[in-house]
């Protein structure tokens, strides 16, 4: 391992956003004011609006909303390396209302002419509903069945033959199955097949515990490109740069071993306890930059308070503490030497120091795996 002084040395303070692919992958549809192919940005083309970002329930079944400042790419732009900020954000908690459809198959000959239908959901099932029955008499019928449901929980819109069922209410903000209907009671056309057709109109949504992003602006602009309607974005860990001016980091790897013995002789070893990294980090820092407008310290980010209260833990489990990763990246300044990336990941600190008269901050602490990261590039 060559020297390496932290002055050559850019260290990261780095959140968990985009850490787990697998529990923040996101789709962004909507209008995008770029059109694909432009090859500029032109008038009116100040920035990007996403009409919706839909974030599947992370680990826990949390979901996380998009903080202001967010870095992200997205799929398409000729430029892969350009990288977007959030500068804004409409955010919605109150969850959807699930919407069903429900026809009557107007197969040749024709529509149902007679007859009626019924409609069975949660094990029950409504009395015979007539064929034209108005959207009232669709409510009345759902609203009989004994299932401890009342007129306050259901809606029915639409028209006779098609009608659109709401779960409202004591139903309303959550998904819900598929109400079943039997049309062995319809009568018609000679040869016509009676059935009644539900399908879901609008996926019901639990309510989030905090607001979920439904929105987003940011800048730059779309760059020129191919986008889809269903471009996925990728985001990228927010993150706080510290240059540092003099400083060290150290880390500890641990190993236990159990050192077995044959009639009191040393015999074999076996693996003991996994034991954390210690890191430390002791340094008076230049400058630091955010990329956007934060005012953001490194206590706050290493706490996720203050300006960092929103940046999502790096612990893929969100009911640990909150943590983050720490990303010393070393560019030599000369070319005699390799660069390197080293990263701690899952990083809490322990104890935090700060020295005014001295301008030093001193963190220790540990991360939950038992070695770095480490990345060289020739």
């Amino acid at each position: 391992m060559a020297r390496i002084e932290l002055r050559d040395c850019t260290v990261r303070i780095k959140d968990g956003l985009g850490a787990h692919p697998d529990v923040y992958p996101c789709v962004a549809v909507g209008n995008k004011t770029l059109t694909p192919g432009k090859t500029a940005v032109e008038a009116g083309d100040t920035g990007c609006k996403v009409s919706s970002v839909s974030i599947p329930p992370a680990a826990g079944g949390n979901t996380e909303k998009i903080p202001i400042g967010t870095r992200f790419t997205i799929d398409g732009e000729t430029d892969a390396a350009a990288v977007h900020v959030v500068t804004g954000r409409t955010q919605s908690g109150a969850g959807t209302n699930a919407k069903q459809s429900v026809s009557l198959d107007a197969t040749v000959p024709g529509a149902p002419t007679g007859g009626n239908f019924t409609l069975t959901w949660g094990g029950k099932t409504t009395a015979n509903i007539a064929f034209d029955a108005s959207t009232t008499d669709v409510k009345a019928a759902l609203v009989a069945m004994d299932d401890g449901y009342t007129t306050d929980d259901w809606a029915v819109t639409g028209v006779a033959g098609a009608w659109v069922v709401e779960f409202k209410g004591a139903l309303g903000a959550a998904p819900r199955a598929l109400l079943v209907g039997d049309g062995a009671g319809l009568t018609g056309g000679a040869g016509l097949v009676n059935t009644v057709t539900v399908a879901t109109t609008v996926a019901g949504a639990v309510a989030a515990s905090s607001a979920v992003t439904t929105a987003i602006t940011f800048s730059p602009a779309l760059g020129a490109g191919s986008y889809s309607t269903d471009a996925d974005i990728t985001f990228l860990p927010q993150q706080l740069e510290v240059k540092i001016g003099e400083g060290n980091i150290t880390y500890t790897e641990h190993n236990e071993y159990n050192y077995l013995l044959d009639r009191d002789n040393l015999d074999t070893v076996k693996e003991g306890k996994e034991v954390p990294m210690d890191v430390k980090w002791d340094s008076v820092y230049e400058h630091i930059t955010t990329g956007t407008s934060e005012n953001i310290s490194p206590m706050d980010a290493l706490k996720g308070i203050g300006a960092a209260a929103e940046w999502v833990s790096y612990a893929s489990d969100p009911c640990e503490p909150y943590a983050v990763a720490i990303e010393v990246e070393h560019v030599p300044p000369c070319g005699t030497s390799q660069g390197e990336t080293t990263l701690f990941p899952d990083f809490r600190s322990e104890q935090r120091e700060v020295n005014f008269k001295d301008a030093t901050i001193s963190v220790t602490g540990k991360c939950n795996v038992t070695e770095p990261i480490v990345t060289r590039v020739s």
